[in-house]
């Protein structure tokens, strides 16, 4: 995503690896086992999923993951508010 000519967010594709050491694919168990202080919350779409949040230290960026029936779904990294936007674009 580009707002104001600035990358504000950027979609991680399945295989692609990050600091979290997570994957598309992966269980939520085994996420939140690796990563016990992540904050979750309802996913706004799917009564059953929710998103994994890790905040930047500054609460500036964050790293979202999705999930639903258990797994991670997909990831998306970038700059507070964008990467919190749950249609991915304004």
């Amino acid at each position: 995503m580009v707002e104001s000519e600035v990358v504000t967010r950027a979609e991680a594709s399945p295989g692609v690896e990050n600091a979290l050491h997570v994957s598309v694919g992966e269980s939520v168990s085994s996420v939140t086992t690796k990563h016990p202080t992540t904050r979750i919350v309802p996913h706004k779409y799917d009564p059953e999923g929710h998103y994994v949040i890790f905040e930047s230290a500054d609460k500036k960026a964050a790293v979202v993951l999705e999930e639903g029936g258990g797994k991670i779904t997909s990831i998306r990294a970038g700059l507070e508010p964008s990467v919190e936007y749950i249609e991915g674009c304004l």
